[in-house]
C-alpha cells in the first residue's frame, strides 16, 4: 500500500525532504497543547496497532483529552485503511453531533 505512493513523481522526494527538516523528536510538548485547544476531538485506536500499542491509550487520553476515544478490533496503526467501514461509523456521527462553529 505504501510502496504504490512511490510510482508519484516526487513522492520519494517529499519523504526525505519531511524527514531531514521536521523535527520528530522532542516534541513532548505538542501533545498538552493539543489537548488544551479545545477542539472536538475523536481518538480512533487500533488494538494491534504495533507502532502505538494499546498500552499507550490511557497516556494519549490524558494528553490530547479527546471529547471521544474508540478501540478498533482486529486493527492496527492504519485504521482507514485497514477498517475503513469501521472508521467511518465512528467519523461520521462524531461530526454529525458537532453543532458549534469552529471559525471565529
Amino acid at each position: 500500500m505504501v510502496l504504490d505512493a512511490f510510482r508519484f513523481e516526487g513522492s520519494l522526494y517529499a519523504v526525505f525532504d519531511t524527514l531531514q527538516h521536521l523535527p520528530v523528536s522532542g516534541r513532548d510538548d505538542l501533545f498538552p497543547q493539543t489537548g488544551a485547544l479545545g477542539i472536538p476531538t475523536l481518538l480512533l485506536w487500533g488494538d494491534e496497532d504495533d507502532v502505538t500499542p494499546l498500552a499507550h491509550l490511557d497516556t494519549a487520553r490524558a494528553l490530547l483529552r479527546p471529547q471521544h476515544r474508540h478501540v478498533i478490533p482486529e486493527c492496527g496503526h492504519m485504521a482507514p485503511f485497514e477498517r475503513p467501514r469501521h472508521v467511518a461509523d465512528q467519523i461520521v456521527p462524531f461530526v454529525a453531533a458537532r453543532t458549534e462553529r469552529l471559525d471565529s
